[in-house]
């Protein structure tokens, strides 16, 4: 697909110091939110438990907005990990927002593409269980700050399925000579998945198999991070997935790389439905 991304502000810069940011720098601009009117236009098992959907994208003025609408065939720009906010049908009268990440964009048909996790009896589940060819919807976005970091040689992910393809988009945005660690939590071999890259950049796979334990239980990332041997003036680490899982090893990676070094970005929380903003409740 030709993908319309944001342009990239520079490859991965020299090794970070005691003087770094206490904010990670992106390599790719955050460009501003718009509203997009969406159909459903493919529809594909991609695991047993993710869907990707494809979506023609018109955009639109938001509702009561004085602004003048996009101009008709405006594309889609965003950055590597960014996702769309859906405007899904709530309890009673009431609109959620759930958030999917942006797997691709074909410029030329205005098609994005999004990969939804289908298990849950959650809205979005709900949702792309009976969702089909031609439905329409709302989004707004792109959202989602978190992207390439600049002054990291070697950059670790920690995921689940629900992360995987924010995972896999920031993986294929690396820089050439990158090398790419991806601890993914998942349920077992079925949801395994390759990201295909460059040869100039090395991705090392890694799967954990949660066999039936719960996905909240962070014992399994926690050991495999241990593992994996880091030198704090060259890496970044992204920590996607479960609430509690995220929080845990963003405090193992925070004491080994610092806060500046660690993206930590939690999308859904065992227990709790997220809130109707699309993000997980976080009392904690």
């Amino acid at each position: 697909m030709q993908q319309r991304r944001a342009a990239q502000a520079g490859t991965a810069g020299p090794a970070a110091t005691s003087d770094a940011p206490d904010i990670p720098v992106p390599s790719f601009p955050i460009p501003e939110p718009s509203r997009w009117a969406l159909e459903v236009v493919g529809i594909a098992p991609v695991t047993p438990s993710v869907l990707r959907l494809r979506l023609a994208a018109r955009p639109v003025a938001p509702a009561g907005s004085e602004a003048m609408p996009p101009p008709e065939g405006a594309e889609l720009v965003y950055a590597p990990g960014q996702d769309l906010a859906l405007s899904l049908p709530g309890p009673g009268d009431a609109t959620i927002n759930r958030r999917y990440t942006i797997s691709d964009y074909d410029s030329s048909t205005s098609v994005v593409e999004l990969e939804v996790v289908t298990h849950g009896d959650g809205p979005g589940a709900r949702w792309i269980t009976k969702t089909k060819v031609g439905d329409r919807v709302e989004a707004f976005g792109p959202r989602g700050k978190i992207t390439v970091v600049e002054g990291a040689s070697t950059h670790l992910f920690v995921g689940d399925e629900a992360s995987f393809a924010a995972i896999a988009a920031i993986v294929r945005a690396l820089p050439p000579s990158a090398r790419a660690i991806v601890l993914a939590d998942v349920a077992d071999e079925q949801e395994h998945r390759r990201i295909e890259v460059p040869p100039e950049v090395v991705v090392e796979q890694h799967w954990l198999h949660r066999d039936g334990a719960p996905a909240e239980s962070p014992e399994r990332v926690l050991e495999a991070l241990a593992a994996v041997e880091l030198d704090p003036a060259e890496s970044h680490a992204y920590v996607f997935g479960e609430f509690h899982v995220v929080s845990a090893a963003r405090r193992q990676l925070g004491e080994r790389l610092g806060a500046a070094r660690t993206s930590p970005k939690p999308y859904w929380r065992a227990g709790r439905p997220n809130a109707g903003h699309g993000e997980p409740v976080r009392d904690e």
